[in-house]
């Protein structure tokens, strides 16, 4: 009951003030704020989910990123999107894979918020994931991917 009573002050703290969250953090030992930031991702409420990108972006927690991961596989279709924008602002190059990944999703906009990500990154590997798959990857995606390699 405990945890789903901080869930619920989280959430209730993103949508007040995105960032107050953060002074619940008590360093990358605390599960229960990454997690229920990761769940934030799934939130119906795009304040929500906007809140908890701008909250894992500042906590740059590796233990989080590994939820991350999992919800750009899994995730609704906003919190895959939502994930995919988290890994391209914490330029992680283990993120590569998964982005590479996420780039054949059902969704163009996580295509491309993936595309965006992989450009972030900086890494070689990322661009050359980039130019491997840029014949096979359809027109806004395209434009995105050419826009990143230039």
């Amino acid at each position: 009951m405990k945890k789903l009573t901080q869930r619920k002050e989280l959430i209730k703290r993103l949508r007040s003030d995105p960032l107050a969250v953060l002074e619940l953090y008590n360093g990358p030992e605390d599960r229960d704020v990454n997690e229920s930031l990761v769940r934030a991702l799934e939130d119906e409420s795009r304040v929500v989910r906007r809140a908890a990108v701008e909250s894992l972006v500042a906590l740059n927690d590796l233990y989080a990123a590994s939820s991350i991961y999992w919800t750009l596989r899994k995730g609704s279709d906003h919190a895959r999107l939502a994930a995919a924008e988290v890994l391209g602002r914490l330029p992680e190059p283990f993120s590569i894979p998964f982005l590479v990944d996420a780039l054949q999703d059902p969704v163009a906009a996580v295509r491309i918020a993936s595309v965006r990500a992989l450009g972030a990154i900086h890494d070689p590997r990322a661009v050359d994931s980039l130019k491997r798959i840029l014949d096979r990857l359809d027109g806004e995606v395209r434009n995105a991917a050419l826009e990143v390699l230039k």
